[in-house]
């Protein structure tokens, strides 16, 4: 799909779940409220009016505030794939866990790396990309990329000197 296409659909997604929720204005192209929205994704409104006209994507950190914003799934605002369906027959490869025991689970691996001050949010976020991973409706090269692009915006944890390492694949 072509960048500009991709960047439109995302953004008749975005405003669509805004008119739901009843952001609505007269004013603009649009047709919603823009300063909510620059203000739930702390962008200037001249950002957040591209986001919604289709003439910009936004990073993928500000996708996750929106997407929490309007109580929909990362990735369905990003791809607009339909959720995950089930088949009929178990997989092998397969894998089903509560949340919070995965989160347990994650707690007790923190031993494993460096010394961080906020666990639970680096759980959080590593349990949000396994759900939204797994329920992106794509082939596997195109979701091992979408991973990594997920991965990548955690730099934030890590500090930006690890960032150009990161890129470089050293970490």
């Amino acid at each position: 799909m072509e960048r500009t296409t991709f960047i439109i659909k995302f953004a008749k997604r975005l405003n669509v779940l805004l008119l739901k929720e009843g952001y609505i204005s007269n004013r603009g192209k649009a047709g919603i409220e823009i300063g909510e929205l620059a203000k739930v994704a702390d962008v200037s409104y001249q950002m957040a009016r591209k986001y919604a006209l289709g003439l910009a994507l936004p990073d993928y950190h500000i996708i996750l505030k929106i997407a929490k914003w309007l109580d929909v799934s990362p990735g369905w605002l990003l791809f607009g794939e339909k959720e995950l369906v089930v088949p009929e027959q178990p997989s092998t490869t397969l894998i089903e866990i509560e949340s919070d025991l995965l989160k347990y689970i994650l707690q007790k691996c923190m031993v494993l790396f460096p010394a961080t001050t906020d666990a639970d949010k680096i759980i959080n976020y590593i349990t949000g990309i396994i759900y939204d991973a797994s329920h992106i409706n794509a082939d596997h090269k195109t979701l091992l990329k979408i991973i990594d692009m997920m991965l990548a915006s955690a730099t934030e944890f890590r500090g930006t000197s690890r960032k150009k390492e990161f890129y470089n694949g050293k970490v």
